[in-house]
């Protein structure tokens, strides 16, 4: 993996964004939340929940937007963000022209109240900074202080900076900016993180980036990533150290998996490292249904998991793993007790 080296770049072209448009932190976002999610006893798939949630309605049924990554503050920063225990969820777009690329949704998980940013690029535009849609399909989150990554399946990781989030205009379904009107647009949402920098395999082994999830309890502080294949056990799983002072990538010129496995299970939608072991999430199954695998060397126990899975994410601050499913119509957020995975 090689660092893209456009860090100064983007920064430079989101400093020229932020003397545009207000710059809110996340603590602004939580406190402007404009959609409620809804707290359920029970998940399809499985026996029991700690806690979890249901979207609003309209956003369980969409067809065009599709959840898959999930992370929190537990990740960012080892607890609360404002006071909130804080829940983020990578939406990918599948709909009709244009692609709107990547929309986050910033959850409390306590009051389950959320409100959707978009993800977008920076780029210079005519001599002017501007920023487009990030059109990935953005299948897994770790965060570490503001640097929060996003899974590229053929390339490697985009990273967004979560403390330059920037206010838009709202009422007009386009992005970048709109000369005529002088105002900049993301699709109608009021706010846009925007990337700021990017790693990209260089590998002739050809990984590719399903998932991701950050594991705070290893020296140092890593990521992890992996590989879905359909039907297929020999997907790969990557451990990549990360600089905790910096949040970037620790290494050279060349970053290189500290550990690298065989899955050993099909149709992994998401890992994270929990006591030693690996725990998997799994759509093999059929009908929709999903497992969770205990896996190590030579070690592996199956366990319900919910209906449709996807991403995993521990918050060591609560002791709990969180999911979430993707499937229109049965869409949830949900945690259990990591410590029941042993």
């Amino acid at each position: 993996m090689s660092d893209t080296k456009t860090w100064a770049e983007r920064d430079a072209i989101i400093a020229g964004l932020a003397a545009a448009l207000p710059v809110r932190s996340l603590a602004d976002v939580l406190a402007d939340l404009n959609r409620q999610g809804t707290s359920v006893s029970a998940v399809p798939g499985l026996s029991s929940v700690h806690r979890a949630f249901r979207w609003e309605q309209g956003d369980v049924d969409v067809t065009y937007w599709i959840p898959q990554g999930i992370t929190g503050s537990g990740d960012s920063q080892g607890g609360a963000i404002a006071g909130k225990s804080v829940l983020l969820t990578s939406w990918y777009y599948d709909g009709a022209a244009p692609n709107k690329g990547v929309r986050l949704s910033i959850a409390d998980a306590g009051s389950k109240a959320y409100r959707f940013g978009l993800l977008v690029e920076p780029y210079m535009n005519a001599g002017r900074p501007d920023f487009k849609a990030v059109p990935i399909h953005a299948g897994g989150l770790a965060w570490w202080g503001n640097l929060l990554y996003v899974a590229d399946t053929t390339h490697g990781f985009r990273v967004f900076d979560t403390s330059r989030i920037l206010q838009v205009t709202t009422g007009v379904d386009a992005i970048g900016y709109d000369a005529a009107a002088g105002v900049y647009l993301a699709h109608n949402y009021k706010y846009v993180v925007p990337q700021v920098g990017a790693y990209q395999h260089v590998s002739g082994c050809s990984p590719r980036f399903s998932f991701t999830a950050l594991d705070r309890a290893s020296s140092p502080p890593s990521i992890v990533s992996g590989e879905y294949i359909d039907a297929n056990p020999a997907g790969r799983l990557y451990r990549w150290s990360l600089d905790p002072a910096t949040g970037r990538l620790a290494g050279g010129e060349l970053f290189v998996p500290v550990e690298a496995f065989y899955a050993g299970q099909s149709n992994i939608q998401g890992a994270v490292p929990a006591y030693g072991r690996w725990l998997l999430s799994s759509s093999a199954p059929t009908g929709g249904h999903g497992a969770l695998y205990r896996v190590a060397l030579g070690f592996s126990s199956t366990h319900a998991w919910s209906d449709s899975p996807e991403d995993l994410y521990i918050d060591p601050s609560t002791g709990e793993l969180w999911g979430l499913s993707e499937a229109a119509g049965a869409r949830f957020v949900y945690s259990v007790l990591v410590a029941g995975y042993q």
